[in-house]
């Protein structure tokens, strides 16, 4: 990739590349890649099994963690309404709502 991007590219693989293992890290790092960011969905104890894991390997990358976020759940050419046969053929935001009551 570096080589498609010149010398001075910084590759960083945010957290949509899905960095689960170490096997990820280091194939991006092979690629060029000097940053990684965990998935979001990976928990604490994870990622701490995660970064043990790239501490014991020959990989020379740097870290980071999306803290604090509000993800984008799902993006959706098709209609979702019309499986529950409401569809009106308008183009519209929708928002799910967990057992929290929280929106996304």
């Amino acid at each position: 990739m570096k080589k498609l991007l010149g010398k001075e590219a910084r590759i960083v693989m945010d957290s949509n590349m899905y960095i689960t293992n170490a096997y990820a890290v280091k194939a991006w790092n092979e690629y060029g890649a000097m940053t990684v960011t965990h998935s979001l969905e990976l928990t604490k104890d994870e990622i701490k099994d995660l970064n043990d894991k790239i501490d014991r390997s020959v990989v020379n990358v740097e870290r980071e963690m999306v803290i604090y976020t509000r993800p984008i759940v799902m993006l959706s050419a098709g209609c979702l309404k019309k499986t529950k046969d409401m569809c009106n053929k308008k183009s519209e935001l929708l928002r799910l709502k967990d057992k929290y009551n929280e929106k996304y």
